[in-house]
């Protein structure tokens, strides 16, 4: 946390020795995740959290802070992930892609050459061998390093998503977010947290659990393990119930 207490969000560069600052100093940054698709940087944002963070006394107890879901563009080239597009581009990509398919098929009848059954076998050979090897771990290139404050805020995009008392969020397979917001206002207290799902595509939300007070997605996005609370709050360890669930479902 930087000196007024608030948490921000750096960037430390291997190859420069550098570090980046990448979020404001009046605002209490957390929770960050990277897109699976290596594009944007998630993650949470308030401008009211100042003074909830120190915890004094009681007095702290009747704000509820809010924050806000952001999403910064790691490469220059990189759209916004809501940027506006037009009501019939979807529409035009596929009947491009229905032509290309009519176009393959016309392709295929028309071709009066028989096939070649070696090569047929050879080719078959070298798919298995493909399928087999290892996929090779995809570089996420970053050109954030060295960036003003100001030109790192001109990436940045907030996600159209209430401010609500959110306690973390992750990025998940296909564009979805998964966010834990709190009963309370207040990460750690009450019953947990209520997860739900987000979708960039239809941008809307899917609630999957109440009381959750810890979550885990999986490496490949497809399940995660989920900790509910199994009881009220009270002095001692808390008891949750831990289960594996799939990421896409209730």
């Amino acid at each position: 946390s930087a000196a007024n207490r608030l948490h921000g969000l750096w960037l430390y560069s291997l190859e420069q020795g550098s570090q980046t600052r990448l979020t404001d100093e009046m605002a209490d940054a957390r929770s960050p995740s990277f897109g699976r698709d290596g594009k944007h940087l998630y993650f949470l944002a308030s401008n009211n959290a100042g003074a909830k963070l120190a915890g004094i006394d009681m007095t702290t107890d009747v704000y509820r802070p809010t924050y806000s879901v952001y999403a910064l563009s790691l490469k220059a080239s990189t759209p916004s992930p809501v940027a506006p597009e037009y009501g019939d581009e979807k529409a035009a990509k596929a009947g491009d892609e229905g032509a290309d398919k009519a176009g393959d098929k016309a392709g295929d009848k028309g071709s009066d050459k028989p096939a070649d059954s070696a090569k047929d076998a050879k080719g078959k050979d070298a798919k298995a061998k493909a399928s087999e090897a290892p996929a090779k771990a995809k570089t996420t290139e970053i050109d954030l390093a060295g960036l003003s404050l100001d030109a790192i805020r001109g990436r940045v995009a907030a996600l159209p998503l209430p401010a609500r008392a959110y306690d973390g969020v992750e990025a998940g397979k296909g564009g979805s977010l998964y966010l834990a917001e709190s009963d309370d206002g207040a990460a750690g207290e009450g019953q947990g947290a209520t997860l739900s799902r987000w979708t960039l595509e239809d941008r809307k939300s899917d609630k999957l659990a109440d009381h959750v007070v810890a979550f885990q997605l999986s490496a490949d996005g497809e399940k995660m393990l989920v900790g509910q609370s199994a009881g009220p709050p009270g002095p001692g360890a808390r008891k949750l119930n831990w289960t594996v669930a799939a990421a896409n479902a209730p």
